[in-house]
């Protein structure tokens, strides 16, 4: 859709399409294009000139099976090359005759040539990328639908735009609480190397102290268990012993932070890189729906134009009767009346659906 788009439009144009029922057997997409130069206002395709309609099913089969092509898939679309005048839709803005020629909308960089419309001086700034209420229609039931289908467009779209902001605000947590603990870490290092060293030296030390059968050296005579006698060089030997002993037990807290240190980072890098992995897989997901962040905020802003104009077209004593006839759920009758602004109808129906005289949601 948007290699058509932006081939009609040749880049200048507003547009906005969403797609539904890709899981099932019903799957479309709805496509509006605004033939309108988003900076100038004009004309660009020229949808309101004699043969707008053949030109565009003919640009649409060199757009899909373009596409269709580049992926690899073996069908093609194929439209008609016209109609005899007097099989010509009434509603097509020219009739077509099979031995007049068809040509696609050239794609060229060039400014768009402008149209002399009186229409296009008049139109105002605001206008520009309105959605047409004739585009909508007038039916209430098929109106408020719509709208309610738009009003889950555009909650998921800002789902998925929050999905992205969250995980990006965690991968920037996660970042910011390892160079935390990363300073803790290399600090504690640094203040507990010299203990390390310490034992180290005293366990060296310690190792002069005894013989080869790694007793201590000097000599010990007790009875019962009872020392009576210890030479100099045994005493010597038990201090040292005494000094290594509790600098290893001090290197062993040591050496356990430093591997709880160790392991807090690891699985701060881990979560870190998930929380990036998972900001890149929704920032994909709804690149590939949507397109890019202009685009995101241009979809945005023709789905809430298209919410409004819907949610104003149809009065509430329609949407009243077709609720009341059953033409609509409750859902589909509360978003007209919440994005309608109707306060106060729209506590009355939560009252009703609450005491159960309305239809359960």
């Amino acid at each position: 859709m948007k290699r058509f788009a932006f081939r009609i439009g040749q880049g200048r144009t507003p547009f906005y399409f969403v797609g539904h029922g890709f899981g099932s057997q019903n799957h479309h997409v709805h496509f509006e294009f605004f033939d309108r130069h988003v900076e100038t206002g004009k004309r660009v395709y020229g949808t309101s000139e004699r043969g707008s309609t053949a030109r565009l099913k003919l640009d649409w089969e060199i757009a899909a099976n373009s596409v269709f092509e580049e992926l690899g898939y073996d069908v093609r679309v194929k439209v008609h090359d016209g109609y005899p005048e007097e099989l010509a839709p009434a509603n097509d803005n020219a009739s077509l005759r099979p031995d007049k020629q068809m040509e696609p909308t050239a794609v060229s960089e060039e400014s768009p040539v402008d149209l002399d419309d009186p229409e296009d001086e008049e139109l105002a700034g605001d206008e520009i990328g309105k959605v047409d209420l004739a585009t909508i229609g007038v039916d209430p039931v098929a109106n408020i639908r719509f709208l309610h289908d738009q009003v889950a467009e555009r909650e998921a779209l800002r789902a998925a735009r929050d999905r992205i902001e969250q995980a990006r605000n965690r991968y920037l947590g996660l970042v910011a609480e390892r160079e935390r603990v990363a300073k803790d870490a290399g600090d504690y290092y640094q203040e507990s190397l010299q203990t390390l060293m310490d034992a180290h030296t005293a366990q060296e030390r310690l190792e002069h102290h005894r013989r080869s059968n790694g007793q201590l050296k000097g000599r010990e005579f007790a009875v019962f268990g009872v020392s009576l006698f210890k030479t100099k060089a045994r005493k010597q030997a038990e201090q040292v012993q005494a000094e290594a002993h509790d600098l290893r037990l001090e290197a062993n807290k040591i050496e356990y932070t430093r591997k709880s240190y160790d392991q807090r980072l690891y699985q701060l890098d881990s979560q870190a890189t998930q929380a990036e992995q998972d900001a890149f897989t929704h920032q994909a997901n709804l690149t590939r729906v949507y397109g890019n962040d202009e685009e995101v905020a241009m979809a945005e802003d023709f789905i809430e134009r298209a919410i409004d104009d819907a949610a104003h077209i149809v009065s509430l004593e329609d949407a009243m009767s077709a609720y009341l006839e059953g033409e609509i759920t409750p859902d589909e009758y509360r978003t007209f009346l919440r994005e309608g602004g109707y306060t106060a109808e729209l506590q009355l129906l939560e009252d009703q659906l609450s005491e159960g005289e309305g239809e359960s949601l």
